[in-house]
């Protein structure tokens, strides 16, 4: 076999991750949740065809100051089924073996956010 004729995938499926911004005093201020992130690369798929793609089903940024009134600053709404994502991308780069050239014959892009 060529070197030209491996593949490669690589998945990183995420449940949900949380991240905290603290002020100096040390104070939570904002709270930002992801959930079911996947993240997908695949290589090999034909001559010089690689392919990355992003999935996230649920996205929450809240204000934690104390008597704010408005704590969720961010949230899309209920998806319509279970297998809806508020953001897919996929890009498919093609190269011709040289480091020099690199073509996205497809960047496709989905966004279905209904805010609060």
């Amino acid at each position: 076999m060529k070197h030209e004729d491996y593949e490669f995938h690589i998945n990183f499926d995420l449940a949900e991750l949380g991240i905290s911004i603290i002020d100096h005093t040390p104070e939570e201020i904002l709270y930002l949740s992801v959930q079911n992130l996947v993240l997908a690369y695949s290589t090999g798929l034909g001559t010089g065809i690689s392919r990355f793609k992003v999935r996230m089903y649920g996205l929450q940024v809240d204000n934690q100051l104390p008597l704010t009134p408005m704590p969720i600053l961010f949230r899309p709404l209920k998806a319509v089924s279970e297998t809806d994502y508020i953001l897919k991308c996929s890009i498919t780069m093609q190269s011709n073996g040289s480091v020099d050239l690199c073509v996205s014959p497809y960047i496709g892009l989905h966004v279905s956010i209904i805010m609060l």
